[in-house]
């Protein structure tokens, strides 16, 4: 099994943690079927009716890497300028030099991102988590650092990127990200703000294949042979993350 190490640089935070620790509340009180009291129900077409519990790809993606946490409760407040951020002042026993504050508000003209786009729906300031998290992967590895997959519960977006973290460890550091619009409110301390999952660094090539074709037409007519499960049973493959 390989080994991600982790840390965080203020005393007494929370770490990185396994994906699977933080399934969303919505998640667990969805159903394995829809409708018919969380039971299989065939219509007379021959249709059931699978929820989104039966969906593994779905779990895969909230369960798959590890998440780092919001350190300390921030407060946003909408005004006519757009949104203040505030948070408690505390006294943080830091291993390392690192910024007292959870966030800071980049410049959209003559900024970083000037002409990043803004996520559809969200405010055009650009803030940045000030995280205290470090990570390191074996060799000949990277991780995708992005906002928790299918999180769209949250009341921000965090931006995507691919660190190398195998020669040297990701430092503590600037993570963008954007606020969504009209949300004023409290975002707690635990709240998940970046994922990271870890892959190996491999050359690849892309090539067209009619092949696919027929490999498709056997895949549709197993899979459409029974009313759920079949990818589970059959093609997915359990991924481990401790």
């Amino acid at each position: 099994m390989k080994k991600i190490k982790t840390f965080s640089t203020i005393k007494y935070s929370e770490n990185i943690k396994p994906a699977k620790s933080f399934i969303p509340e919505w998640y667990k009180d969805s159903s394995r079927y829809v409708g018919n009291n969380d039971k299989l129900q065939v219509s007379l077409d021959g249709n059931s009716n699978p929820g989104i519990k039966l969906c593994s790809p779905f779990l895969d993606s909230l369960t798959t890497g590890y998440i780092a946490t919001l350190w300390q409760d921030i407060y946003v407040e909408k005004t006519e300028l757009g949104s203040s951020i505030r948070w408690r002042p505390s006294q943080h026993e830091k291993h390392i030099e690192s910024s007292d504050n959870p966030v800071n508000e980049r410049p959209r003209r003559n900024g970083p991102a000037e002409h990043l786009p803004t996520p559809a729906g969200h405010q055009e300031q650009h803030f940045a988590w000030l995280h205290p998290y470090t990570f390191e992967l074996p060799e000949g590895y990277s991780a995708i650092v992005t906002h928790p997959l299918n999180r769209f519960d949250l009341p921000f977006t965090t931006l995507s990127g691919v660190v190398d973290a195998d020669l040297f460890p990701m430092v503590p550091g600037n993570i963008p990200f954007f606020i969504k619009n009209d949300f004023s409110g409290l975002i707690k301390q635990g709240t998940p703000i970046f994922q990271i999952i870890p892959f190996k660094r491999e050359s690849w090539k892309s090539e067209i294949d009619p092949g696919l074709i027929e490999k498709i037409k056997q895949v549709r007519f197993k899979s459409t042979s029974v009313f759920s499960g079949w990818y589970k049973k059959n093609s997915w493959s359990k991924k481990h993350y401790e």
